[in-house]
């Protein structure tokens, strides 16, 4: 019964460490936020590509949730009125010709109520 049980929580810390690192591809960078509020459950993240005149700011959010949709809002990176499915991420890219990344902070509204959380992301001045 012990070492079904050994086995059983072996078998779980690998799942969550394989969902964590599924969670981090798909949702890249180096901001990373995790918000257990209530019934919902999600993490933000941002990033920076420098390659070229043009440079590329991103952030994400993944809805954590297995069984309910997320309608989210984070205001300042410009992620407007979204609904990202159960286990999915949704992405907004802005382009900028200002390479000094910052860290910046943005407001996220959640749920159909006026819930809200502060995040941190990348962005340029």
């Amino acid at each position: 019964m012990e070492r079904l049980t050994v086995l059983a929580c072996f078998a779980l810390t690998t799942v969550a460490l394989a969902t964590t690192s599924f969670a981090d591809e798909r949702c890249p960078g180096k901001t990373p936020q995790d918000f257990k509020k209530g019934a919902y459950d999600f993490s933000t993240n941002s990033s920076v590509d420098k390659n070229g005149q043009i440079i590329k700011y991103s952030v994400c959010v993944v809805n954590n949730s297995h069984d309910g949709w997320l309608r989210i809002s984070w205001f300042i990176p410009l992620l407007a009125d979204r609904w990202v499915r159960p286990g999915d991420v949704v992405n907004q890219v802005r382009y900028s010709a200002d390479r000094a990344d910052r860290p910046v902070l943005g407001c996220i509204k959640y749920g159909n109520l006026e819930d809200k959380v502060v995040a941190q992301f990348l962005g340029d001045a």
